[in-house]
């Protein structure tokens, strides 16, 4: 082809999911107890140990890919005369899209001939996995990476994200409640219900008790707001908890739902949600 599609590990796809659409997933870099390691999905990936890690308490941060990485990815492309088209995650959420912009520039300088692009997807997790299979499922309309560019600006802000998580302590780490709101929140077993907005900031929007009725209301949302005309797709993500995943799934077909895909959230988003996130994405009018 005259191009390549490239994004970065926090879209969450797997060998499988990503079906040979980007010729390469550019991994994040998360640190555990003092340790450096790419996120990588490889086929057979076990994401229990780093999950029962974050559990025990262990310390994970996480880190954006660099400028110097970018252009090292996109310039062999380039050379093979390629066009490169990245697609990031959400700027709101890393300096990632930035750092891959500015290599861009640097790149486009160097290579005047060809096409260097990097679109913000305002997704994150398995929303951006979703996007990159929809393109996937288009691919052969599109002749050229503007015209990929143009769809994604058509059809981002349609795919919704909507999640909870099992306990809110990851989330007051990462500033998103109070120490309070997550104290008082462990005591009542709430669970906050968020979603990501249409500036791909987490935003919080409702909350309900016990972990039944947030995935009882995860389901409803589908039920409410997706998109008849795109067959009742849904994507799942879980991070370490495949059983919730699974009843969520169960209750998505009742629902209507025809195809429902079920997929790890990796390393890179779950050390901020914490393990038991359960995120679920559709395609609606809008977010």
């Amino acid at each position: 082809m005259s191009y390549v599609i490239l994004t970065d590990s926090a879209s969450d796809l797997t060998p499988k999911l990503g079906g040979g659409i980007c010729a390469e997933i550019i991994p994040l870099t998360y640190r555990l107890d003092g340790v450096d390691y790419q996120d990588k999905k490889e086929e057979g990936y076990d994401l229990s140990p780093f999950y029962q890690s974050i559990r025990d308490g262990v310390t994970c941060t996480t880190s954006a890919i660099n400028m110097e990485t970018f252009v090292n990815s996109f310039e062999k492309y380039l050379k093979n005369g390629q066009d490169v088209l990245y697609i990031a995650f959400s700027s709101a959420l890393s300096a990632t899209c930035q750092n891959a912009r500015i290599a861009a520039d640097e790149l486009r300088e160097k290579y005047p001939e060809q096409k260097v692009m990097v679109v913000d997807s305002l997704c994150v997790c398995l929303g951006l996995g979703y996007l990159i299979s929809l393109i996937g499922n288009r691919l052969g309309e599109f002749s050229d990476i503007g015209q990929i560019a143009d769809y994604i600006e058509e059809i981002k802000l349609k795919i919704c994200h909507w999640f909870t998580v099992d306990s809110l302590k990851y989330l007051e780490r990462g500033g998103r409640v109070s120490h309070v709101s997550a104290a008082l929140g462990t005591v009542l077993r709430i669970n906050p219900l968020m979603r990501t907005d249409d500036e791909g900031k987490l935003a919080y929007y409702d909350k309900t008790r016990g972990r039944k009725n947030a995935i009882a209301w995860l389901a409803d949302r589908f039920s409410d707001e997706y998109d008849v005309d795109c067959h009742g797709t849904a994507w799942i993500g879980h991070a370490d908890s495949l059983v919730d995943a699974a009843a969520l799934r169960d209750m998505l077909i009742e629902k209507g739902a025809s195809n429902v895909v079920i997929s790890d959230i990796g390393p890179v988003i779950g050390a901020h949600s914490g393990p038991g996130t359960l995120a679920l994405f559709f395609i609606a009018k809008g977010r």
